[in-house]
């Protein structure tokens, strides 16, 4: 794995005599703590959701895999934005070449921190902006792609109300969200876009011992979040009557099937 703290940091004292800046040896260090510090946190929250049970296979549900990626990194105290690509051009997918073309998006989803992505779907390490784009399949004839930041605690789930009432309506707006710089920053987790998340990655893991993981998880994670007073409850969503019976910790709770991830009032 290419560590991205080897890529940084930039050579600092060679930008400030090209430009003429009269910035001090002390402040060229600290910026070179800064960057090197970012660089590490971005690889320990890489080596974190990748080991998560989310079946990092580059299928649907990139949204959703996002979502709870940031809400297992905020109860390590990172805060997260999420990024989206979206292609411009109609003709021209996204072919992320970790697939070798067996992949085509229409758009793509993934966790940053400070400034750096984060996305196993794509790459073996971190990446920052644009060479994820490239990671991401983004064609150089595309001219037309937007990216879109939100913080992560919002994101970008589809299906959920949150999207649809909070996210999408702010975009058509224009409007811009602040950079999360610590938790502080962070608006609260939603519990509708959390139990969408679940239900949708659940439907993309191929194998019993992985719900089994993913159950434990995210009953763990949510409960957590709530104890914490991190969790909104104004919209509530829990995938219920298409959830297959063989599933593991599927409950009957008035006559539909749901997954027992928190005992919420």
């Amino acid at each position: 794995m290419t560590r991205l703290n080897a890529l940084l940091p930039v050579s600092l004292a060679l930008l400030a005599s090209a430009c003429g800046s009269k910035l001090d040896s002390a402040h060229l260090k600290q910026a070179e703590i800064n960057q090197v510090s970012a660089a590490q946190l971005a690889n320990d929250a890489f080596t974190q959701i990748k080991s998560l049970p989310f079946g990092w296979y580059g299928t649907d549900a990139c949204d959703d895999r996002a979502y709870l990626s940031s809400i297992a990194l905020a109860l390590k105290g990172i805060p997260t934005q999420h990024v989206m690509l979206v292609k411009g051009e109609q003709n021209l997918p996204l072919l992320p070449p970790k697939f070798k073309g067996s992949v085509r998006w229409r758009n793509h989803i993934a966790p940053v921190v400070n400034g750096i992505v984060v996305d196993p779907a794509t790459g073996d390490a971190p990446a920052h902006v644009d060479a994820w784009k490239i990671a991401a399949g983004l064609q150089p004839a595309d001219k037309k792609s937007k990216t879109l930041f939100v913080p992560g605690s919002l994101g970008f789930v589809s299906g959920s109300k949150l999207l649809r009432n909070v996210v999408q309506p702010a975009i058509d707006r224009g409007e811009t969200f602040p950079v999360p710089k610590s938790m502080a920053d962070m608006p609260k987790f939603h519990y509708d876009a959390a139990s969408t998340s679940f239900t949708n990655v659940m439907f993309e893991l191929q194998t019993d011992a992985e719900r089994k993981k993913l159950c434990v998880f995210a009953a763990d994670m949510l409960n957590t979040l709530s104890s914490q007073n991190k969790l909104d409850f104004s919209t509530r969503y829990v995938g219920e009557s298409m959830i297959p019976p063989a599933w593991p910790c599927a409950i009957e709770t008035d006559g539909k099937r749901v997954f027992p991830i928190g005992n919420f009032k």
